[in-house]
């Protein structure tokens, strides 16, 4: 083998099986071999007890396809399938995929368990090996429809280790609207400090109310980022009028629900 190639291939080796950093992106999705290397090394991680939370997109198959098959897998395409990620789903409390119907993607953050399952429909086809599926276990935390432009999807490691094994307490004080300001991915450099700084910004400009809270703490937001809040309300009316102010500071605001 050239050396060039060889390195290419000890790259891609590492890449799939080494334990990821924060934040690390994976494979697109529709690249089913790197797919099924990236979701192997989750699984292994998972077995030796390195807990990682990650974002991937799941599929409802439609129907039609003239194969008995298990019905969800990771990729982009709900009408054909050419990798070996199928998926065995478990969900959280509280979430809930569109299993009532066939044929959609969604993005789902959770984690891999290290647990598989076979489905064996060998009998349907004289024995044939092709129709005997492993289904890795994934128990998901977090859903929401893909966009529809799906054909850029990513699988991606959001946290590992230590920050992807916390117990965060869910926020639950009755005031679930957000004031939001900033996101800072949990993965980025100086993630923490870059937050604080833009809390402190906010507080300076007359916001006592500025607070960093872990996304993980509101089921409604993404995983894994630090939220730069102005203000956190009951209703959405208050969060309204406090964003307008925030606007009139020339700094940025939306707002929403949080749980």
């Amino acid at each position: 083998m050239p050396l060039a190639r060889l390195r290419f291939a000890l790259a891609l080796l590492l890449l799939a099986g080494a334990a990821p950093a924060r934040g690390q992106p994976g494979p697109e999705a529709w690249d089913e071999k790197a797919v099924d290397a990236w979701v192997q090394a989750r699984v292994r991680n998972a077995k030796a007890g390195t807990r990682e939370i990650v974002r991937i997109p799941i599929v409802r198959r439609s129907t039609g396809w003239g194969c008995m098959c298990p019905w969800h897998y990771l990729g982009n395409n709900v009408g054909s399938y050419g990798g070996k990620s199928w998926l065995a789903l478990t969900t959280a409390p509280g979430v809930s995929l569109s299993d009532r119907r066939d044929g959609w993607v969604q993005i789902a953050e959770g984690t891999f368990t290290g647990a598989t399952a076979t489905e064996d429909y060998s009998k349907h086809c004289d024995g044939c090996k092709d129709w005997i599926y492993t289904l890795y276990q994934f128990h998901v935390e977090r859903a929401r429809p893909a966009p529809k432009e799906s054909e850029s999807l990513r699988v991606h490691v959001l946290l590992a280790g230590k920050e992807a094994s916390e117990k965060v307490a869910p926020l639950a004080d009755g005031k679930p609207w957000l004031v939001m300001v900033s996101s800072v991915a949990r993965g980025d450099k100086n993630s923490a400090a870059q937050a604080a700084a833009q809390r402190d910004k906010l507080v300076k400009a007359g916001f006592a109310g500025a607070a960093v809270i872990d996304s993980r703490s509101a089921p409604l937001l993404s995983c894994c980022y630090h939220v730069v809040v102005a203000g956190r309300f009951a209703t959405q009316a208050e969060a309204t009028a406090l964003a307008k102010d925030v606007k009139k500071k020339k700094l940025p605001a939306s707002v929403k629900k949080g749980f």
